[in-house]
């Protein structure tokens, strides 16, 4: 029996994913992948292709590794990134691929957690064009990409900052 486990984390900015990501990943002795490399091009202020091109074949190169291997990752953003900041900086992409990645995500029965807050007045991010409404915006995308996805998605809110609380949340979910 596989007890593969693919779990996406998502969420706009500052709402405490890696920390999240890597409590859960030492519980369950399963490992990160986060994509350092997003970094050099983020913001795209010379709207490279980098993004695109992860979207296309990258990301589809990476399902396919987890699939073959039947191996467990906790994904620290994944394609539904793609889905919203394309659409928050209004750069190309390659919805055809972000349907693709969708579906091969459903094959390996991914869970897609969002962590949200009710109020972005005070989160501080590292980019100083991100503010209060860039991030309501994006929790706005992440609303429309779980009306949009074929897979499971479970929101968690992060308001209080309770750490024990978030992971117990995540667990119970992935327990059923």
């Amino acid at each position: 029996m596989n007890n593969q486990r693919v779990i996406i984390f998502e969420g706009p900015d500052g709402c405490g994913k890696s920390n999240i990501a890597e409590a859960v990943s030492n519980l369950l002795n399963v490992p990160i992948f986060k994509n350092e490399d997003e970094w050099q091009h983020f913001p795209e202020k010379d709207k490279s292709t980098y993004f695109i091109n992860a979207i296309r074949y990258a990301h589809p190169h990476l399902l396919s590794f987890i699939k073959q291997t039947k191996g467990s990752v906790i994904l620290d953003r994944a394609y539904p990134s793609e889905y919203v900041y394309s659409k928050i900086f209004d750069r190309e992409t390659d919805f055809t691929a972000i349907r693709a990645c969708d579906l091969a995500c459903k094959q390996l029965k991914a869970e897609i957690f969002i962590f949200v807050r009710s109020d972005y007045s005070n989160v501080k991010d590292q980019f100083d064009f991100v503010d209060k409404d860039m991030l309501e915006r994006i929790h706005k995308e992440y609303n429309s990409f779980a009306a949009w996805t074929s897979n499971r998605v479970h929101f968690i809110n992060v308001d209080d900052e309770d750490l024990d609380r978030e992971i117990s949340e995540v667990l119970r979910v992935l327990r059923k």
